[in-house]
């Protein structure tokens, strides 16, 4: 099912870890079956390697943290609108 070239790129990558090579070779077997190859060579473990193990293209960026008056200035802002509210409710006149 591999050949010897691929047996040797699988344990190279996986560097043995049983899970990793699990998804190797389910990956690369994958593959193998949509080329409609039995034979499972090196060139096949590597492109599963590089769904697998590829990193993010773009390193994420975490957003600005916001300057450390926007949270009470938002409570307060939120306390006036409920008391106005409060207010408004009471002057309806029942």
């Amino acid at each position: 099912m591999f050949n010897d070239a691929a047996l040797k790129k699988l344990f190279e990558l996986s560097g043995g870890i049983p899970r990793l090579l699990n998804l190797l070779c389910d990956r690369a077997m994958l593959g193998g079956y949509s080329q409609q190859k039995a034979l499972i060579d090196a060139n096949l473990v590597a492109a599963a390697a590089q769904e697998i193990l590829a990193l993010p293209t773009k390193p994420a960026v975490a957003a600005p943290a916001l300057p450390r008056w926007v949270w009470p200035v938002f409570s307060l802002l939120c306390l006036t609108i409920g008391v106005l509210g409060a207010l408004w409710w009471q002057s309806r006149g029942v």
